[in-house]
Protein backbone atom coordinates (compact mmCIF):
# COMPACT_ATOMS: atom_id res chain seq x y z
CA UNK A 1 0.00 0.00 0.00
CA UNK A 2 1.47 3.42 -1.22
CA UNK A 3 0.58 6.73 0.18
CA UNK A 4 -1.98 7.59 -1.47
CA UNK A 5 -3.99 4.85 -0.57
CA UNK A 6 -2.87 4.56 2.54
CA UNK A 7 -4.51 8.16 2.91
CA UNK A 8 -7.89 6.99 1.10
CA UNK A 9 -8.23 4.16 3.38
CA UNK A 10 -7.75 5.98 6.52
CA UNK A 11 -9.94 8.97 5.36
CA UNK A 12 -12.78 6.42 5.02
CA UNK A 13 -12.12 6.01 8.61
CA UNK A 14 -13.19 9.48 10.07
CA UNK A 15 -9.35 10.53 10.05
CA UNK A 16 -8.09 13.72 8.42
CA UNK A 17 -5.45 14.78 6.20
CA UNK A 18 -3.25 16.16 9.54
CA UNK A 19 -3.83 13.03 11.58
CA UNK A 20 -2.98 10.48 8.71
CA UNK A 21 0.42 12.24 7.86
CA UNK A 22 1.11 11.54 11.49
CA UNK A 23 0.86 8.09 11.05
CA UNK A 24 2.58 7.53 8.11
CA UNK A 25 5.50 8.80 9.54
CA UNK A 26 5.69 5.24 11.05
CA UNK A 27 3.33 3.18 8.72
CA UNK A 28 5.54 4.29 5.91
CA UNK A 29 8.12 2.06 7.64
CA UNK A 30 6.01 -1.39 7.74
CA UNK A 31 5.67 -4.09 5.12
CA UNK A 32 2.29 -3.45 5.25
CA UNK A 33 1.22 0.13 6.43
CA UNK A 34 -2.99 -0.58 6.59
CA UNK A 35 -2.04 -2.80 10.04
CA UNK A 36 -1.76 0.27 12.20
CA UNK A 37 -5.67 0.86 11.28
CA UNK A 38 -7.06 -2.98 12.43
CA UNK A 39 -4.14 -4.45 14.67
CA UNK A 40 -3.80 -2.72 17.92
CA UNK A 41 -0.57 -3.99 18.52
CA UNK A 42 0.26 -2.12 15.58
CA UNK A 43 -1.17 1.14 16.64
CA UNK A 44 0.69 1.14 19.64
CA UNK A 45 4.00 0.30 18.59
CA UNK A 46 3.43 3.01 16.13
CA UNK A 47 2.11 5.60 18.98
CA UNK A 48 5.18 5.14 20.87
CA UNK A 49 8.15 5.87 18.33
CA UNK A 50 6.26 8.98 17.49
CA UNK A 51 5.01 10.28 20.86
CA UNK A 52 9.01 9.86 22.12
CA UNK A 53 10.05 11.72 19.13
CA UNK A 54 7.32 14.40 19.19
CA UNK A 55 5.21 14.83 22.36
CA UNK A 56 3.12 17.58 20.60
CA UNK A 57 1.14 15.21 18.97
CA UNK A 58 0.42 12.88 21.82
CA UNK A 59 -3.16 14.71 21.97
CA UNK A 60 -3.53 14.30 18.34
CA UNK A 61 -2.41 10.33 18.72
CA UNK A 62 -4.97 10.00 21.54
CA UNK A 63 -7.61 11.24 18.95
CA UNK A 64 -6.73 8.64 16.36
CA UNK A 65 -6.77 5.59 19.32
CA UNK A 66 -10.57 6.80 20.20
CA UNK A 67 -11.23 6.96 15.94
CA UNK A 68 -9.66 3.75 15.42
CA UNK A 69 -11.41 1.71 18.36
CA UNK A 70 -8.44 1.21 20.17
CA UNK A 71 -9.76 2.66 23.28
CA UNK A 72 -9.95 -0.33 26.16
CA UNK A 73 -12.48 2.19 28.39
CA UNK A 74 -14.26 4.85 26.40
CA UNK A 75 -13.29 8.40 27.85
CA UNK A 76 -16.84 8.82 29.06
CA UNK A 77 -16.22 6.19 31.62
CA UNK A 78 -14.60 6.82 34.27
CA UNK A 79 -11.59 4.97 35.48
CA UNK A 80 -11.60 2.20 38.31
CA UNK A 81 -8.20 1.37 38.41
CA UNK A 82 -4.87 3.20 37.11
CA UNK A 83 -4.35 -0.33 35.10
CA UNK A 84 -7.14 1.14 33.08
CA UNK A 85 -5.06 3.82 31.76
CA UNK A 86 -4.76 3.79 28.02
CA UNK A 87 -1.27 2.88 26.78
CA UNK A 88 0.80 6.73 25.68
CA UNK A 89 -2.07 8.47 27.57
CA UNK A 90 -0.05 11.66 29.41
CA UNK A 91 1.14 11.20 33.19
CA UNK A 92 2.59 13.89 35.31
CA UNK A 93 4.98 13.25 38.34
CA UNK A 94 4.60 15.74 40.80
CA UNK A 95 7.80 16.38 41.74
CA UNK A 96 9.23 18.34 45.18
CA UNK A 97 11.04 20.92 42.73
CA UNK A 98 8.67 20.64 39.57
CA UNK A 99 6.55 18.50 37.51
CA UNK A 100 7.59 16.09 34.80
CA UNK A 101 5.75 14.59 31.86
CA UNK A 102 6.01 11.13 30.74
CA UNK A 103 3.68 8.80 29.11
CA UNK A 104 2.10 5.16 29.79
CA UNK A 105 4.91 2.89 28.24
CA UNK A 106 3.70 -0.54 29.23
CA UNK A 107 1.88 -2.42 31.29
CA UNK A 108 0.86 -5.66 32.71
CA UNK A 109 -0.85 -6.95 35.96
CA UNK A 110 0.67 -5.43 38.59
CA UNK A 111 2.96 -3.13 37.24
CA UNK A 112 3.29 0.22 35.15
CA UNK A 113 5.80 1.50 33.21
CA UNK A 114 6.40 4.94 32.67
CA UNK A 115 8.17 6.69 30.06
CA UNK A 116 9.69 10.19 31.17
CA UNK A 117 9.94 12.90 28.73
CA UNK A 118 10.84 14.96 31.16
CA UNK A 119 13.95 14.28 33.30
CA UNK A 120 13.05 14.59 37.05
CA UNK A 121 15.38 17.45 38.68
CA UNK A 122 15.42 15.32 41.73
CA UNK A 123 16.30 12.06 43.48
CA UNK A 124 14.22 9.23 42.45
CA UNK A 125 14.71 6.03 44.03
CA UNK A 126 12.78 2.94 44.91
CA UNK A 127 10.70 3.12 48.35
CA UNK A 128 9.80 6.52 47.45
CA UNK A 129 5.92 7.09 47.27
CA UNK A 130 5.40 9.38 44.14
CA UNK A 131 2.17 11.06 43.36
CA UNK A 132 1.29 11.34 40.03
CA UNK A 133 -1.64 13.12 37.83
CA UNK A 134 -3.73 12.43 34.62
CA UNK A 135 -6.08 14.63 32.41
CA UNK A 136 -9.10 12.17 30.51
CA UNK A 137 -10.48 14.44 27.56
CA UNK A 138 -14.64 14.31 28.93
CA UNK A 139 -13.89 12.71 31.78
CA UNK A 140 -11.59 14.47 34.64
CA UNK A 141 -8.20 14.83 36.61
CA UNK A 142 -6.99 11.78 38.30
CA UNK A 143 -4.66 12.04 41.25
CA UNK A 144 -2.96 8.91 42.59
CA UNK A 145 0.10 8.62 45.65
CA UNK A 146 1.76 4.78 44.35
CA UNK A 147 5.52 3.79 45.84
CA UNK A 148 8.44 3.11 43.16
CA UNK A 149 9.15 -0.36 42.42
CA UNK A 150 12.04 0.17 40.51
CA UNK A 151 13.75 2.72 37.88
CA UNK A 152 15.59 1.43 34.86
CA UNK A 153 17.58 3.00 31.10
CA UNK A 154 15.60 2.80 28.16
CA UNK A 155 17.70 4.95 25.57
CA UNK A 156 17.82 8.05 26.76
CA UNK A 157 14.43 7.81 29.10
CA UNK A 158 14.14 7.15 32.60
CA UNK A 159 11.24 4.34 32.80
CA UNK A 160 9.64 4.56 36.70
CA UNK A 161 7.64 1.16 37.71
CA UNK A 162 4.97 1.69 39.74
CA UNK A 163 2.43 -0.88 41.23
CA UNK A 164 -1.37 -0.61 39.75
CA UNK A 165 -3.81 1.00 42.62
CA UNK A 166 -7.49 1.49 42.60
CA UNK A 167 -6.91 4.69 45.28
CA UNK A 168 -7.96 7.13 42.92
CA UNK A 169 -9.20 10.82 43.23
CA UNK A 170 -11.13 12.52 40.80
CA UNK A 171 -11.57 16.25 40.23
CA UNK A 172 -14.31 16.92 37.87
CA UNK A 173 -12.14 19.47 34.90
CA UNK A 174 -15.12 21.22 33.44
CA UNK A 175 -15.11 24.89 34.46
CA UNK A 176 -18.45 26.02 33.46
CA UNK A 177 -21.46 24.13 33.29
CA UNK A 178 -22.86 22.81 29.65
CA UNK A 179 -26.38 23.26 28.57
CA UNK A 180 -27.91 20.94 25.49
CA UNK A 181 -28.75 22.72 22.48
CA UNK A 182 -29.77 21.94 18.62
CA UNK A 183 -28.38 25.27 16.67
CA UNK A 184 -28.04 25.24 13.35
CA UNK A 185 -23.99 26.15 12.84
CA UNK A 186 -21.44 27.29 9.85
CA UNK A 187 -17.85 27.12 10.70
CA UNK A 188 -14.30 27.38 8.98
CA UNK A 189 -10.52 26.84 9.84
CA UNK A 190 -9.71 30.04 10.97
CA UNK A 191 -7.25 32.37 8.39
CA UNK A 192 -8.09 29.61 5.92
CA UNK A 193 -9.39 30.01 2.36
CA UNK A 194 -11.53 26.39 2.79
CA UNK A 195 -14.85 26.79 1.89
CA UNK A 196 -17.59 27.07 4.92
CA UNK A 197 -18.97 24.11 6.84
CA UNK A 198 -22.19 23.48 8.34
CA UNK A 199 -23.12 21.38 11.24
CA UNK A 200 -25.01 21.46 14.45
CA UNK A 201 -24.05 22.88 18.24
CA UNK A 202 -25.24 20.18 20.58
CA UNK A 203 -24.09 21.75 23.96
CA UNK A 204 -22.54 24.89 24.84
CA UNK A 205 -20.96 27.00 27.86
CA UNK A 206 -19.36 29.66 27.86
CA UNK A 207 -16.18 28.71 27.41
CA UNK A 208 -16.69 25.99 25.08
CA UNK A 209 -19.04 23.84 22.54
CA UNK A 210 -19.61 20.63 21.26
CA UNK A 211 -20.08 20.68 17.63
CA UNK A 212 -21.29 17.65 15.18
CA UNK A 213 -21.39 17.84 11.50
CA UNK A 214 -21.55 15.28 8.40
CA UNK A 215 -19.45 17.52 6.45
CA UNK A 216 -16.20 15.90 5.42
CA UNK A 217 -13.50 17.89 8.07
CA UNK A 218 -10.17 17.76 7.00
CA UNK A 219 -8.77 19.18 10.14
CA UNK A 220 -7.53 17.75 13.73
CA UNK A 221 -7.05 18.44 17.39
CA UNK A 222 -5.20 21.92 17.99
CA UNK A 223 -6.77 23.57 14.80
CA UNK A 224 -8.50 26.90 15.37
CA UNK A 225 -11.86 27.34 14.12
CA UNK A 226 -14.46 30.16 13.73
CA UNK A 227 -17.99 29.66 14.70
CA UNK A 228 -20.98 31.32 13.69
CA UNK A 229 -24.81 30.58 14.65
CA UNK A 230 -27.86 31.94 16.86
CA UNK A 231 -29.12 32.39 19.69
CA UNK A 232 -32.82 33.31 20.08
CA UNK A 233 -31.87 35.27 16.73
CA UNK A 234 -29.00 37.04 17.87
CA UNK A 235 -25.53 36.37 16.21
CA UNK A 236 -23.10 34.67 17.76
CA UNK A 237 -19.21 34.30 16.17
CA UNK A 238 -16.79 32.70 18.36
CA UNK A 239 -13.14 32.07 17.75
CA UNK A 240 -11.51 28.30 19.75
CA UNK A 241 -9.78 25.28 19.05
CA UNK A 242 -10.47 21.72 18.59
CA UNK A 243 -9.50 19.60 22.02
CA UNK A 244 -11.32 16.46 21.18
CA UNK A 245 -12.97 14.80 17.64
CA UNK A 246 -15.12 11.67 17.96
CA UNK A 247 -17.06 9.66 15.42
CA UNK A 248 -20.66 9.21 16.02
CA UNK A 249 -22.46 7.06 12.92
CA UNK A 250 -21.86 9.25 9.89
CA UNK A 251 -21.18 12.53 12.02
CA UNK A 252 -17.77 14.03 13.34
CA UNK A 253 -18.19 15.71 16.76
CA UNK A 254 -15.60 18.10 18.07
CA UNK A 255 -15.25 19.23 21.73
CA UNK A 256 -14.21 23.41 21.34
CA UNK A 257 -12.26 25.36 23.69
CA UNK A 258 -13.09 29.62 23.27
CA UNK A 259 -10.17 31.49 22.44
CA UNK A 260 -11.95 34.69 21.54
CA UNK A 261 -15.36 35.60 22.82
CA UNK A 262 -17.23 38.71 23.57
CA UNK A 263 -18.40 39.77 26.52
CA UNK A 264 -21.71 40.40 24.52
CA UNK A 265 -21.62 36.87 23.36
CA UNK A 266 -21.00 35.11 27.17
CA UNK A 267 -23.73 37.25 28.26
CA UNK A 268 -26.25 36.15 25.19
CA UNK A 269 -25.02 32.26 26.33
CA UNK A 270 -25.69 32.73 30.17
CA UNK A 271 -28.97 34.17 29.44
CA UNK A 272 -30.04 31.99 27.04
CA UNK A 273 -29.18 28.96 29.38
CA UNK A 274 -31.69 30.67 31.89
CA UNK A 275 -34.71 30.25 29.12
CA UNK A 276 -36.95 27.32 30.33
CA UNK A 277 -37.93 26.25 26.69
CA UNK A 278 -34.59 26.78 24.16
Amino acid sequence: MDKKEFFTAGKSLGLVEGELEILWECAGTLKSPEDVFWKRETFVKCMRSIAIKDRRVIAQLQSIMKKLRFEELPSFLPLRSTREIELCHPITLVGKNGEYTGILWEKDEKYLRLAMLDEPRETIKKGNVLEFRINREGDGRYIFKVELEYTLRDGEFLILIIPITDKLSRVELREAPRWKADLSAEFSILESSEKILTGTVEDISVRGLRLCTTSPCDFSVGTKLSVFFKLKNQPIKVVGVVRNMSMLGDKVCVGISFEDIGDKEEELIRRWSLLPFK
